[in-house]
């Protein structure tokens, strides 16, 4: 019954992927939607919606979960994307309702097929996936609250609110790439540490703050190249961004046993889950600093 719905999609597997790979992976999926949020909306959805795509392809891989739990998941991220596409600002009750509806899909989907296999993984992977890609985007609604004419450059409608996002996802994925780089690439090498100092427990954890110190450096470091953005604004929702996505990249590093070079399966879900968990936090201060 290989096409069945009841059959799981597949488990992690693959060779272990190297620091360098894994850092330009997380430049790609930081970058590419910080240059398309400077043209428009439309293709900064454009670019998450890729990157959701490949989350959630990793995410039920992953769970082992079944082909409904992938496309609901999908689904979900589809309807996060209209929500946030047609509605601009004011989202978090529509995108709470997206996750809600995407669970009772899941549940009424576990009750209607035959056999009740991977009940577990799917009510997981739907639950989970479909909250990861709704938090992703939430870098949409924060373009559009800084370009609001109440936010903080009333009148302005330029692409400040775009260098924003782009200071945030700099942050972000500069916590990531550079916290990654100094847990495995550079303790034995660069940095010239004895094997067994960089194989302590708390290594890992030293590593995502100074990448949470990087990533709030290059945020401001984007602000002040930007110009047209306050070099505080771009450092406050880069800091913010920066720390969310170190605290999950650790996270998933703990999650995997403490290593730092996951299975090439896992790619997508390695790079964008920290990226997903910046989101709605660099949202949360973008909106402070609106007012």
């Amino acid at each position: 019954m290989t096409g069945s719905a009841d059959v799981p999609t597949g488990r992690v597997a693959g060779p272990p992927v190297t620091p360098w790979m894994l850092g330009l992976a997380v430049v790609a999926a930081a970058a590419v939607p910080a240059a398309a949020a400077v043209p428009g909306r439309g293709l900064l959805l454009g670019a998450l919606a890729v990157e959701q795509v490949l989350f959630a392809a990793a995410w039920v891989m992953l769970l082992g979960a079944t082909r409904l739990a992938a496309l609901t998941v999908v689904a979900g991220a589809l309807a996060a994307d209209l929500v946030v596409a047609v509605r601009a600002t004011d989202v978090l009750g529509d995108l709470v309702g997206v996750v809600g509806v995407a669970v009772a899909v899941s549940v009424a989907g576990q009750l209607a097929r035959r056999g009740r296999s991977a009940v577990t993984a799917d009510l997981a992977a739907t639950l989970g996936g479909v909250a990861v890609v709704v938090f992703l985007c939430g870098y949409v609604p924060l373009r559009a609250v800084i370009h609001s004419p109440d936010g903080i450059w009333p009148g302005a409608g330029s692409d400040r609110g775009s260098r924003l996002v782009a200071a945030a996802l700099v942050g972000a994925g500069a916590a990531v790439l550079i916290g990654r780089l100094v847990a495995t690439a550079l303790p034995t090498t660069a940095l010239r540490l004895p094997t067994e100092l960089a194989d302590r427990d708390w290594w890992p954890l030293v590593a995502r703050i100074v990448g949470a110190a990087a990533g709030a450096g290059a945020a401001a470091a984007y602000g002040a190249l930007a110009t047209r953005i306050p070099v505080l604004h771009a450092l406050a929702v880069g800091a913010a961004a920066a720390c969310a996505a170190a605290i999950v990249d650790l996270a998933t590093t703990l999650g995997q046993g403490g290593r730092d070079r996951p299975p090439l399966s896992v790619l997508p879900l390695v790079t964008v889950l920290p990226l997903a968990a910046a989101g709605p936090v660099a949202f949360g201060v973008g909106h402070l600093l609106a007012g």
